[in-house]
Formats: structure tokens, C-alpha cells, sequence
């Protein structure tokens, strides 16, 4: 399951989605990747999609940066879900040991998506993790390395990106991943200020005006 939030918390499934906002502001929706109710079950390559406002592809790659699929492609590259990993409930972790699990988040025209936050925790024991972030042109935005136990560890990005952002980490699979928290918030239309439009209207005037004469003087 994929949890939404916005202004309230009414709203809890994709197709009743609602994007709220307060006066004066743009469209926010929150959106979190929690892998509830999968339990040892293959994630699906789209899943947290939000139709028409985000594209989500996650997969398992033989490295970090722009790599290719794991586990003999062909579908074998799929993350994988598991019941817990420490104390984190429901995590997703990776095809094979050794590899780098790969979230790719792109919003629609005219959002922004933002990578707030992750947790990571171990199966069993302290074990090392990396943690990348790029932009949809794989530039690195985010790199961290540390280890990790069966307590969760809570990582926070703040990142941004209006064509997409690529979130990768690895290579142990002992090392699973959960709630991810996204934002995706509306990209304000441009208004052009009054002064602006008003200079326009004021220069029709005057060269209306100045036909005006012309024609009397020609007269």
C-alpha cells in the first residue's frame, strides 16, 4: 500500500486521490512508500505511481549510478518485500546480495517532487550501508555511507527535482528500506504583475491616439 496525506487524512487510496492546498498557495500532496500488505511478495516495478502526477519504476541494478538491471533482467531484476527487518515493518530489499536497490521518481508536467525521507534497517546485526541520490540526469546530489542495526535509521535527503530524481542504496541485502516520504507540490503559474500588463494597454492607447491626430491633420 502507498499512504497519501495532504491538508487532512481523509484521503487513503490512488483513485480517491485529492491534491489540497491552503489560500494563496500551490497544490501539495504527500506520498509514502511503506510496502504494507506486500509480505515477502515481489514489489511491482511501478509501485507508489500516482496517476498523473507521479511516475514510479524501482528495480535492482548491478551498481550505483546509471547501471544495468540485476539478476539477469528480464523481470528477475524486482525488488523484493519482506514481513520485517529489525524494527522496521514491511520493507523492500533487493534481488541478490552484493547489488543496489533503485527507486526512479518522476513528476508530472508542472509538479515538483521532493525526497524527504527514508528508514533503513538490518535483518541481523550492524551491517554497512550507502545511500545516493541523483537527478534525472544522474548527477549526485546526495551520498552517504555509515552502518546500520535493527534499530531503524532515519535518513533525510531534501532534495528536489521537476524532471526526476533517482534514489539508490546498497549493496548489502541485509539492509532493507521503507517509508519513503515524498512530496509533490504544484509548480505556481507565472502572473505577470499589473504594472507589466498594464504598460502593453498603455502603449495601444498612445499609438491609437497618435493615428488619431494623423488622420485629422491629413483631413
Amino acid at each position: 500500500m502507498t499512504r497519501f496525506s495532504g491538508a487532512c487524512r481523509a484521503v487513503q487510496t490512488m483513485a480517491a486521490l485529492t491534491l489540497v492546498a491552503s489560500p494563496g498557495t500551490a497544490a501539495a500532496q504527500n506520498v509514502t512508500l511503506d510496502f504494507t500488505g506486500l509480505s515477502g511478495a515481489s514489489v511491482s516495478p511501478t509501485y507508489g505511481t500516482v496517476p498523473g502526477l507521479l511516475d514510479v519504476a524501482g528495480r535492482t541494478v548491478t551498481s550505483f549510478g546509471n547501471a544495468s538491471p540485476a539478476c539477469g533482467g528480464g523481470g528477475g531484476e524486482r525488488l523484493e518485500s519482506w514481513p520485517a527487518y529489525g524494527g522496521l515493518i514491511e520493507i523492500a530489499y533487493t534481488c541478490s546480495n552484493g547489488t543496489v536497490g533503485e527507486f526512479l521518481f518522476q513528476p508530472a508536467a508542472g509538479y515538483r517532487v521532493f525526497l524527504n525521507s527514508l528508514q533503513l534497517a538490518s535483518l541481523v546485526s550492524l551491517r554497512d550501508y550507502t545511500v545516493n541520490v541523483y537527478d534525472a540526469a544522474w548527477t549526485p546530489l546526495v551520498a552517504q555511507t555509515g552502518t546500520v542495526d535493527v534499530v531503524p535509521l532515519t535518513i533525510t535527503p531534501n532534495v528536489s527535482s521537476t524532471t526526476g530524481l533517482y534514489l539508490q542504496w546498497g549493496t548489502d541485502w541485509n539492509v532493507g528500506i521503507d517509508n519513503i516520504s515524498l512530496t509533490l507540490q504544484q509548480i505556481p503559474a507565472v502572473m505577470p504583475e499589473p504594472g507589466l500588463v498594464a504598460l502593453p494597454a498603455t502603449g495601444l492607447v498612445a499609438a491609437a491616439s497618435a493615428a488619431r491626430r494623423r488622420r485629422q491633420r491629413g483631413g
